[in-house]
């Protein structure tokens, strides 16, 4: 099923492979991401370019796993993992998965909107606003000012915090998804007035 798909991809991405010995965790957390993105593709034309979009995913999920693996000396040391190249695809996967969550986070917002689920609209609007202050914190404590720099420290817990919050809020919206529009087991796609039917079946 595609949002339960979507669920345990985006928990491997952000949650078990930030852990180095467990970096290859990110190459099938995108993996399943992909294929969540078929399946949720036909229910509306914005996952097809979320799952257009996750196929670019993939080479980032590659480079990061390679690096963690030399890391931790499972691979041996590459030449090629400089700090010139480490700087550009931090800040090229920076941008990615803005682009990506923002995308994903609106496909959910517009399909709810038609299936008339208000919950699940607030909480896809809420969340493109944590993603978006996050990456604006995040961009702040980058700033080459020195005043910034010299106190980085102290931006490092609330950047964080509000990474540990936007994860957690889309994995709860992601199980929000899971459990209301598509039921467990769904092996068909069904046009969306039927999906309408099946949401209003379950909040009676």
């Amino acid at each position: 099923m595609g949002f339960g798909l979507l669920l345990m991809g985006y928990f491997a991405v952000n949650m078990i492979a930030i852990y180095p010995p467990l970096s290859a965790a990110m190459l099938i957390g995108y993996g399943l991401m992909v294929v969540a993105f078929f399946r949720l593709a036909p229910y509306h034309k914005l996952f097809y370019q979320c799952r257009n979009l996750s196929f670019l995913a993939l080479p980032f999920a590659v480079y990061y796993t390679v690096y963690g693996l030399t890391t931790i000396h499972v691979l041996p040391e590459i030449a090629l993992f400089t700090s010139a190249l480490d700087a550009a695809v931090d800040w090229a996967y920076f941008a990615y998965t803005l682009l990506l969550q923002l995308l994903l986070l609106y496909a959910v917002f517009r399909l709810s909107q038609e299936l008339e689920i208000v919950k699940l609209q607030a909480g896809a609007l809420r969340n493109m606003i944590f993603v978006v202050i996050y990456h604006l914190f995040y961009l702040f404590a980058k700033l080459p000012f020195a005043f910034i720099q010299n106190n980085v420290g102290l931006l490092s817990l609330p950047i964080a915090i509000l990474r540990l919050v936007c994860v957690f809020c889309n994995l709860w919206l992601f199980y929000c998804c899971y459990r209301t529009i598509l039921p467990e087991g769904s092996d068909t796609t069904p046009q969306l007035p039927n999906l309408m039917g099946s949401v209003r079946n379950k909040e009676k």
